[in-house]
């Protein structure tokens, strides 16, 4: 949703960042794949701006601190300026990326889903629904998500902008963040057009991508018994034979156990979040 933020933004750089639509083409597609409910103008220009107050605002805390804990100098205050800069510039690449992960994570959610909907898909031709009506259901079935999302605008098209469904089916083939569903797409286009039969390709399609999910989720199986392998190896049996050895020589010396703190404090729970991200990135699903 559009905020004030967002149309101050705007209304200072909108109509400047129209003649960059071409430099920004990875950008645009991007904010299409994520469908972000926002213009291509409007996300660059609240970029540009979020990365000048960041900028400033380190800037500005950056020679505070410098005051207070410091000489305040030329050379501070040039670094300090770098500083904020730097803030700038991480602004402004994390917002140029944020679209391209979550279309990313929406591309692995379609495609875990994909099988499903394309199942009803199958089941809704079988009962000789209408292509645009049968894309109209799956667009009303929350339960698939994200793929009910694409289709919702595959509906939108035909019933808003008045494109015929190949049209629309193309749009959204071109724009989704699934190359499972665009391939999908592109077949109901090729089929449609060669005066095929949709229901089995349907068929067809609902077999084969259930099948690779199967194959996907084996993987991902397979993958998890060997992170937790590794997990128990590295950050369960191998600290706690350590901590158990520098206990004893930390009692035998006398000394201050630092290793140990590092171990109980940093090592193990760094073990923990290394283990969890790397399960979440291995997951057929976001």
């Amino acid at each position: 949703m559009v905020n004030v933020f967002q149309t101050f933004a705007y209304g200072i750089l909108g109509d400047r960042l129209k003649s960059r639509r071409e430099k920004y083409y990875g950008l645009r597609l991007d904010i299409l794949k994520a469908r972000m409910k926002t213009t291509f103008e409007m996300y660059l220009a609240t970029t540009l701006v979020c990365a000048a107050l960041v900028g400033a605002v380190g800037t500005v805390i950056t020679i505070l601190i410098v005051y207070v804990f410091a000489s305040l100098n030329i050379i501070t205050a040039s670094l300090s300026i770098l500083i904020g800069i730097g803030f700038s510039m991480l602004t402004y690449l994390g917002f140029l990326v944020y679209p391209s992960l979550v279309a990313a994570r929406r591309g692995r959610r379609i495609d875990a889903i994909l099988p499903y909907a394309i199942n009803y898909i199958a089941a809704m031709a079988g009962a000789k629904v209408i292509p645009a009506d049968v894309f109209r259901s799956l667009a009303k079935a929350d339960i698939y998500g994200d793929v009910a999302v694409e289709a919702r605008y595959i509906v939108r098209d035909i019933d808003l902008f008045g494109r015929d469904l190949n049209t629309a089916v193309k749009n959204v083939a071109a724009t989704t963040p699934s190359q499972h569903l665009q391939e999908f797409l592109y077949g109901v286009i090729t089929t449609s057009t060669s005066g095929g039969e949709l229901e089995p390709y349907f068929r067809i399609k609902a077999d084969v991508y259930t099948s690779e999910n199967r194959r996907a989720q084996k993987e991902f199986i397979e993958t998890l018994g060997f992170i937790g392998e590794m997990y128990v190896a590295a950050f369960v049996a191998g600290p706690l034979l350590l901590i158990i050895m520098l206990s004893v020589i930390s009692m035998l010396s006398g000394g201050a156990p630092t290793l140990l703190y590092l171990i109980t404090y940093l090592l193990i729970p760094l073990g923990g979040a290394v283990t969890i991200f790397s399960t979440q990135m291995a997951a057929p699903r976001a």
